[in-house]
């Protein structure tokens, strides 16, 4: 591939491990009780990065990375703010992509029980590496055009606020994961930002999650703490008003619980 093929450009990169990370649910708390198991994947092993970035993000820069032979992208901090609060940051955005994963599993469990035929859908393969002066930068594989021409092209079916991408309304999947997330987790979450690829033999690979939490619920695990992204019950709102109910949410009976529940809220 063309990203890839060159030997000039890229540099060493100093690591000193590389985590995987495992989502332990509780009983009680429900997701939002959910806490990271982290695990050592590797602690021996080359690494090289592109000197020049590949893409920009939000808060984050994105750089292609060869971890010995297997190719990823690392995603960097943007404004790096110290040890702690970088590894804050990046176990963040761990448990959003296994809150979503674990959501997405379900989904496709149900839907592909309701439908008697197999919904492929996931989000991509995540995991962090360890920098020698305490930094963390998550990796995830590589999925779109750019790397697979089967994967096709980038799309964005919702963002974290009111936007429904009008070219791909007629997909009921994308949406419907969004309002099942809200109904499966209690009300308690809301996984939105739903974008990534659809591959030519249809199956989705989504990356980059957002998760509202439900911070006028009550319980010690409430509020909004998946940072800036994460806009709260404000962003659960902005989601219902412009959400209409497609043949999948009807099919799982979401339609009957289809906004956030004021008689829940705190006062």
């Amino acid at each position: 591939m063309r990203l890839w093929d060159s030997s000039i450009g890229w540099t060493s990169l100093a690591v000193s491990k590389r985590y995987s990370f495992k989502l332990l649910l509780s009983s009680e708390g429900g997701y939002l009780g959910a806490r990271l198991e982290r695990s050592i994947l590797k602690s021996d092993f080359s690494c090289k990065r592109r000197k020049l970035h590949w893409k920009f993000g939000s808060f984050r820069v994105v750089y292609l990375c060869k971890l010995d032979s297997e190719q990823r992208v690392a995603k960097f901090q943007i404004l790096p703010r110290g040890k702690e609060e970088d590894k804050t940051e990046v176990e963040l955005t761990l448990q959003q992509y296994l809150l979503a994963h674990e959501l997405t599993k379900k989904f496709v469990k149900t839907v592909s029980e309701k439908q008697g035929c197999e919904l492929k859908m996931r989000y991509v393969k995540t995991d962090v590496l360890e920098l020698p002066d305490g930094q963390y930068v998550s990796t995830e594989e590589c999925c779109g055009a750019e790397f697979d021409k089967s994967h096709g092209n980038f799309i964005k079916w919702n963002n974290n606020d009111n936007f429904v991408n009008p070219q791909f309304a007629n997909d009921p999947y994308p949406q419907a994961l969004s309002h099942f997330s809200f109904v499966e987790s209690k009300q308690s979450l809301l996984l939105t930002d739903v974008q990534g690829w659809k591959t030519e033999q249809g199956v989705y690979i989504l990356t980059d999650p957002a998760l509202h939490t439900n911070e006028k619920q009550g319980g010690k695990h409430c509020g909004k703490h998946f940072g800036p992204s994460d806009v709260g019950y404000k962003g659960m709102q902005s989601f219902f008003a412009v959400h209409k109910c497609n043949e999948i949410c009807r099919l799982l009976g979401l339609h009957k619980e289809h906004r956030p529940n004021p008689p829940r809220a705190k006062p």
